[in-house]
């Protein structure tokens, strides 16, 4: 993944997933808050066929949980930045705790010892 600054309130992550490189914006405020981001998905929506289709979420809001900032109320659509943006999606963080580890199987044994 490589980083660049397209402008003052946008950065832009690249992600090498060959054959594709899609990079993925961020827009954010004076102090690094994240208050938009943005990509081009493959999809298939008010179109006949499949196609890169600009979709993006507003951030509205953010949240402090201990140590970590996130943003916490958003919006998601598809068409984002267009005059067809039409938010599908809107969410709130109203909790946020650590996740079991991944190393652990359904029969509550680890994955490292075969349990």
């Amino acid at each position: 993944m490589t980083w660049r600054a397209e402008r003052d309130d946008v950065i832009v992550a690249t992600v090498d997933v060959p054959p594709e490189q899609p990079e993925v914006f961020l827009r954010i405020d004076t102090v690094g808050a994240v208050r938009a981001s943005w990509a081009q998905r493959w999809g298939q929506v008010a179109r006949k066929q499949f196609d890169y289709i600009p979709c993006g979420c507003e951030v509205h809001a953010e949240r402090r949980f201990g140590p970590l900032v996130v943003p916490s109320r958003v919006t998601v659509g598809w068409w984002f930045g267009t005059s067809r943006y039409r938010p599908f999606f809107r969410a709130e963080i109203l909790t946020l705790g650590p996740q079991e580890s991944s190393n652990t199987s359904a029969s509550g044994g680890s994955s490292a010892d075969g349990a």
